[in-house]
């Protein structure tokens, strides 16, 4: 028992530095060239905009990992399902990791590959029209997020988090080993102003008016007019549509 908690404890410790070392393209500032931005290449193949290199999914520890923590699936979608990545007419099937933010999509039974996490790119699920695209958070790194709504004038955005708890050595021998477990996080509300950049809706209205710039005094005008709650999604929605019309 002590053999596999150490052995669990190591995992946790060891894991962030191995998804760190899968992750080499998640910055604005560009990719160590491991896949290819297929938005400004035409005539590019389905499977040239996924990542290749160091990305192949299927990694024994990873999966021992994954299967020894217990809690929530680190998963949105545990199983794989039928998409469409970006425009392609290919049907894939993929399923979105939230623990690592990164989409698996599976190229055939044996083989699946991470998708670029490159602005634009976007999975569609064919039963749910569930739709997922990278965007840049406020640390310019790029992220999946959940589209709700998407206009040429706003996106109002949905990001999901798993993260990992436990596994951590007891400090004293009145504290007890927590096992590592995944717990999935409150979801947090995201807007674009211009289909780029997403910034986490602020809950202070200085700072939420703030957002629309040459704006913000019609918009602060709307909210007060109407009543609005800055902190309800579908107020928020309704301070997006009436910001497209200004």
């Amino acid at each position: 028992m002590k053999t596999q908690k150490l052995l669990l404890s190591l995992l946790v410790i060891l894991l962030p530095f191995y998804v760190n070392a899968q992750e080499t393209n998640l910055s604005r500032a560009g990719t160590t060239g491991i896949g290819i931005d297929l938005s400004s290449w035409e005539g590019m193949t389905f499977r040239n905009s996924l990542t290749t290199s160091n990305s192949r999914v299927g990694n024994k520890s990873l999966e021992t990992f994954y299967e020894s923590v217990t809690g929530v699936s680190p998963y949105i979608n545990d199983t794989f399902m039928p998409a469409k990545v970006n425009n392609f007419k290919q049907i894939a099937t993929a399923r979105y990791d939230a623990y690592k933010d990164l989409f698996v999509v599976k190229i055939n039974e044996s083989k699946s590959l991470y998708l670029e996490k490159r602005l634009g790119n976007r999975v569609t699920f064919i039963a749910t029209k569930e739709m997922y695209q990278v965007f840049y958070d406020e640390e310019e790194k790029a992220r999946f997020f959940k589209i709700e709504k998407m206009t040429p004038h706003f996106s109002l955005l949905i990001k999901q988090e798993i993260v990992l708890r436990g596994g951590e050595k007891p400090r004293s021998s009145y504290d007890k080993y927590v096992a590592p477990f995944f717990k999935r996080t409150k979801d947090k509300l995201y807007l674009s102003l211009d289909n780029r950049l997403a910034v986490k809706a602020p809950t202070s209205k200085k700072k939420f008016f703030k957002l629309f710039k040459d704006e913000a005094g019609a918009i602060k005008s709307f909210v007060k007019k109407n009543k609005l709650n800055i902190k309800e999604k579908s107020d928020i929605l309704r301070i997006l549509n009436y910001y497209a019309t200004l």
